[in-house]
């Protein structure tokens, strides 16, 4: 009998392990694509949402979300076989008791009360405490396993600074110069050692900060530098000016000292706290003065002051609560350059004695960016040594001393005189900033705006810890028994001996183990049932039920009216454009200026339909509320002052619809300046962009998004600073190929800078929602 049950058992053992097998390996496959759908969601489309929508055809990202659901039939896969293993685990008991009986009587053996009570004890064993616990155990250490190697990994990444305070920068210095030297050969890596000294042998004040034979590779096995042999020092008390074309290596550079680059060799040496103010501003959701506060004590003096110099005084105004306005996710949406403004307040409130700024003044007006830059930069931050990226020529004018970088070398540095003298900086400064500064006085009094942007908020998550559980023994007590006669004291007996009190309290316990447990898992369970039938009441968002069609070849013209038009971003909220009345013809080119909030991004929203506005805009005889939202959308292109690119070829971010022909990606990108740098690229048009784009510059950023804007050949191009991230040399070039390869288009240019919009045939001035003056440049000059 025994034998029989345990080769029912050892079959059922092999087969729930032959099922355990399939299902950590299906399981683990599922996991593989839950990560890669998670990557697309929450990079690609996620922080990109607002390009996808801008792009004549987001029908793309639909299709990579779809393709990237991949974890669905895995998952589907996985449940399928779990369900067969609890069938089998369920059935296999009773068919193997089934079976083992039937085996007893045909050989013979008899079916007496002890047999049968013993087999069916020891079935049950094996599927309530055996079987089942070790494929639960199985399948979550398994789990434990994928997120152990995760945990590895990230374990073992290069550590950062440890040690107390006074020590920190000193060993900062010592591990720059030797511990991030083994990207390099042995013979670089002694000379490192010996350049290392050169800092502490300079005669340095007590604040100073500096940079010897600094050099960055882009990785260990390449050869090239983002950075080599960058050697300056950098006074107490200084404002040390970072200039050089797109790519030149002025971020890297800071980001670097920032200690954000890990593969670098050479020696920075500085004492004290660094501020580092990275060239994307960003808020998290909460009040703006939490915001500039970031867990720091609050000092009402300093506060104030830091509103003065960084102009956001007027903006706290106009905000419904003031600094106490909450921004982020359901919190009101602040435009780009007053989230620059923002981080920058917040960075400054943190008082450190070294402040790396990459560019912070770029998306900011020219009023509003020298009133930062004197009280704030010049003024305020004058006791500090600061580190400036920057192309405008005001900034470089002021600066103690200009480097100057091209292709991650220092190509010269000295006063801003000096090196103008020198013809060094002829190329880095563009000459249309002269013609800015003559009339700044004139021209800077009526302008400063900024982007939108949101950010999301962290989701919660809940954590079970299950209690530790209790073996009990089984007592087995004798049962005497009259030969050939069953009494009642047999069945007395066996129920005595399962109501112990020690069982009793043992399974009380596990039974409310169990019940928190499930109680547990189904609320997590029905959090998400909750997100599901909310999603369900969502209004569907308008203009995708439109029959009417416009023509094929829509629009042909590019004109655009805008009658009465209002907007508001969500029902009861206030009106961000109000009764806007305006004619743009077919090919007019289009500058719009206009304060902080004045409706500038407001402006194009309503354009994209982003929401719906009142009123009505008409493109080309065609109101576009008639038509859907895909054909509505077909025939603008935008350009945003946030470049947005996805990780992948740098061919698929050029043509994402795989429309065009090499030998137009490649016009394309010879007509922005950029042919000369992806020619250098290995894999040339098949080299991969990393998320974000975080392996090339902004600028490039921006120029490759300009490539992919000419690409499409809309009749409607809106320009929202495209320039702001790029040098000025670059910069001219990209007015160059607007004008030239757009001049068929209708473009709508939003400036920060008015030399950026001079040329254009009409101004459009927003004040507070309203059309302030629509006319010639010179005309609107005149507009308070």
């Amino acid at each position: 009998m025994l034998m029989s049950a345990e080769a029912e058992n050892t079959y059922l053992f092999y087969a729930c392990t032959l099922v355990m097998c399939l299902n950590g390996l299906i399981g683990g496959l599922g996991m593989h694509h839950q990560d890669y759908r998670g990557e697309v969601l929450g990079i690609k489309i996620g922080s990109a949402l607002r390009g996808l929508v801008y792009h004549k055809d987001n029908a793309n990202g639909v299709r990579s979300i779809a393709d990237s659901r991949n974890e669905i039939s895995a998952i589907s896969k996985r449940t399928a076989i779990q369900s067969s293993l609890d069938a089998l685990l369920y059935s296999a008991t009773p068919l193997a008791t089934l079976v083992s009986v039937i085996t007893m009587v045909l050989t013979g053996q008899a079916l007496t009360p002890a047999n049968v009570f013993m087999l069916l004890s020891f079935m049950g064993f094996l599927k309530l405490g055996g079987m089942k616990n070790v494929i639960y155990g199985f399948l979550k250490t398994y789990d434990a396993y994928v997120s152990l190697e995760r945990i590895e990994e990230f374990l073992l990444l290069e550590n950062l600074l440890e040690g107390d305070e006074s020590k920190k920068q000193q060993q900062k210095a010592e591990s720059i110069s030797t511990r991030k030297s083994s990207g390099f050969s042995r013979k670089e890596a002694e000379k490192v050692e010996n350049i290392s000294l050169s800092c502490e042998a300079t005669e340095l004040g007590p604040t100073d900060l500096c940079v010897s034979n600094l050099t960055c590779a882009k990785n260990h096995r390449e050869a090239e530098f983002l950075l080599q042999g960058i050697n300056f020092v950098a006074p107490s008390n200084s404002l040390t000016a970072i200039t050089g074309p797109v790519g030149s290596g002025k971020s890297t550079l800071l980001s670097a000292i920032a200690g954000e680059i890990s593969d670098t060799s050479g020696t920075i040496f500085y004492r004290g706290s660094v501020i580092y103010l990275p060239q994307t501003a960003w808020v998290f959701s909460g009040t703006i003065k939490e915001n500039m506060l970031f867990g720091q004590p609050f000092a009402e003096s300093k506060y104030e002051r830091i509103i003065e110099v960084c102009a956001l005084k007027e903006d706290f105004q106009r905000l419904p609560d003031g600094d106490q306005t909450v921004v982020g996710e359901h919190g009101e949406v602040l435009s780009g350059g007053q989230q620059a403004r923002v981080s920058l307040a917040r960075a400054v409130y943190a008082d450190g004695d070294f402040y790396l700024l990459d560019d912070p003044l770029s998306a900011i007006d020219f009023k509003v960016g020298q009133h930062i830059f004197n009280k704030c930069i010049k003024d305020l931050l004058a006791d500090k040594i600061v580190l400036l990226t920057s192309h405008q020529q005001q900034h470089l004018e002021n600066a103690d001393e200009v480097i100057v970088l091209n292709k991650g070398c220092v190509l010269d540095k000295g006063c801003f005189i000096e090196l103008h003298e020198k013809g060094v900086i002829s190329a880095t400064v563009d000459p249309l900033y002269k013609a800015t500064l003559k009339d700044k006085t004139e021209s800077s009094e009526t302008f400063a705006w900024e982007d939108t942007e949101k950010h999301d908020d962290a989701e919660k998550c809940q954590k079970i810890s299950p209690l530790p559980n209790e073996a009990r023994s089984l007592e087995i007590a004798k049962e005497d028994r009259t030969i050939g006669v069953v009494t009642s004291k047999l069945y007395w007996d066996y129920f005595r001996s399962g109501i112990h009190p020690l069982m009793i309290t043992g399974m009380v316990v596990l039974i409310l183990i169990t019940q928190v447990r499930k109680a547990s898992e189904v609320e997590n369970y029905m959090t998400s049932v909750e997100r599901v039938m909310t999603y369900t009441k969502l209004d569907q968002e308008p203009g995708y039920e439109e029959e009417r069609q416009p023509p094929k070849d829509w629009p042909r013209r590019g004109s655009i009216v805008f009658r009465d038009v209002s907007l508001t971003y969500y029902p009861g909220g206030p009106q961000v454009l109000k009764k806007i009345n305006l004619n743009i013809k077919g090919g007019e080119k289009i500058g719009v200026a206009g304060r902080t909030g004045s409706g500038k991004s407001s402006f194009v929203a309503a354009l994209m339909r982003m929401p719906d506005a009142d009123g009505e805009i008409i493109i080309d005889d065609v109101p576009i509320k008639e038509i859907g939202l895909q054909q509505a959308r077909r025939g603008i292109s935008v350009l945003g002052q946030s470049p947005v690119l996805f990780s992948g070829t740098l061919r698929k971010n050029l043509d994402i619809l795989d429309k065009f022909q090499d030998a137009e990606l490649w016009q394309a990108l010879e007509d922005v300046q950029l042919k000369d740098f992806v020619e250098r690229l290995e894999a040339k048009l098949d080299h991969e962009l990393l998320e974000h784009g975080a392996n090339v510059s902004v600028g490039e950023r921006q120029l490759i998004c300009l490539a992919r804007v000419l690409l499409q050949r809309s009749k409607i191009v809106v320009l929202d600073e495209p320039t702001a991230h790029v040098d000025p040399d670059t910069e001219k070039t990209i007015w160059n190929v607007v004008r030239g390869k757009l001049k068929e288009s209708t473009v709508i240019t939003i400036a920060h800078r008015l030399n950026t919009i001079r040329d254009c045939q009409r101004i459009l001035v927003l004040k507070d929602g309203k059309v302030e003056g629509f006319d010639r440049f010179d005309s609107v000059m005149n507009y308070d």
